[in-house]
């Protein structure tokens, strides 16, 4: 409870700051010179990245379990709406669960899944903000976070070619370390790594490999697209490489524990970054509330018409509260767990 109180007052002071000093005036003039012709093809990017995730999900997933297209779309909606509705992004938790249900899979096979869509994911960021470094001379404050990050991530992808080339070892040194715990914590918790280990499989297949990581280079060249196509509509004078820069500063900025909706923390980091341009404050909030009302509102909506059409995912989603709330015992994700 601590923690949702200590978000939403991060929430609600980055709200402060972004519309402190606003011209509401001049967001109004921003939004009737918007240019409708580049909404199009924004919202159609935006709709691909939906789409590119929920392929690439099914092919992480393929060595364990085989998903409908229509089963993934569905998965990625709700996981993506709970996302954003949840505080603390608990609401990732919510796909593996859904996928757990729908295959049948143990949930700790699924978490490792979205473990490895994390990696393929900062792979890609790291790159494009390799590219962006090179690009420009504006943020040498960046080199340094940077390389704490590559190295972070060398770190956990060491760690994920341990687990699926030495899987004997790791579970060895497990054993080793849970040798003294009582006899049903200790099968629990081996029994569950295990499963988190069988959710590496697709590491040893090379061209499932190869199609997750171009699946992922796409899903972020859209969303850099995307932005593009909105700084069009504003009528922002900015390169492609600002359009990459301000999806890695506001993917950052969701990163931070947050009230639901990413509300302030999207919105200032959208501002911050934009201001690197000389952007000014009120056009930065202009364009941030359009990203926003688009790029989240897509996921919403998607969310929203799989939850009305499908009760399965009414109940999933339930579940999955009750659980993270503490409201049911060993039911739901906790139940998930102990198979």
């Amino acid at each position: 409870m601590k923690k949702i109180i200590i978000s939403v007052l991060v929430s609600a002071v980055l709200v402060f700051f972004a519309v402190k000093d606003i011209k509401f005036d001049e967001i109004y003039r921003g939004a009737r010179d918007f240019r409708y012709v580049f909404l199009a093809p924004a919202v159609l990017c935006f709709l691909a990245v939906l789409v590119l995730r929920s392929v690439r999900l099914g092919v992480i997933v393929s060595p364990i379990v085989r998903l409908s297209g229509k089963s993934l779309l569905g998965i990625t909606s709700v996981g993506f709406m709970s996302i954003i509705l949840f505080p603390l992004r608990m609401g990732e938790f919510v796909r593996p669960y859904l996928i757990s249900v729908d295959g049948k899979v143990p949930f700790s096979s699924t978490l490792a899944v979205i473990f490895i869509e994390r990696v393929f994911d900062c792979l890609v960021l790291i790159s494009l903000l390799f590219l962006v470094l090179m690009q420009t001379t504006f943020f040498p404050w960046l080199k340094r976070p940077t390389y704490m990050f590559v190295a972070v991530f060398a770190v956990l992808i060491v760690f994920v070619l341990l687990v699926c080339f030495e899987p004997d070892r790791i579970f060895g040194a497990i054993r080793f370390f849970s040798r003294r715990l009582p006899g049903k914590i200790k099968v629990f918790i081996e029994n569950n790594i295990r499963h988190f280990m069988d959710g590496f499989t697709i590491i040893k297949d090379p061209w499932k490999l190869l199609t997750t990581f171009f699946l992922s280079v796409l899903i972020w060249m859209f969303s850099g697209f995307a932005i593009y196509f909105l700084f069009l509509a504003h009528n922002l004078s900015l390169s492609i490489f600002a359009a990459f820069f301000v999806l890695l500063i506001s993917m950052f900025g969701i990163s931070v524990p947050s009230a639901p909706g990413f509300l302030g923390t999207f919105q200032y980091s959208c501002i911050v970054a934009l201001a690197v341009y000389h952007i000014s404050k009120t056009d930065a909030l202009t364009f941030s509330i359009s990203y926003y009302v688009i790029g989240i509102g897509i996921y919403l909506v998607a969310g929203v018409i799989f939850l009305l059409s499908d009760t399965r995912y009414v109940y999933s989603l339930k579940e999955v509260i009750y659980t993270m709330t503490f409201l049911k015992k060993k039911q739901g994700l906790t139940a998930k767990l102990d198979q």
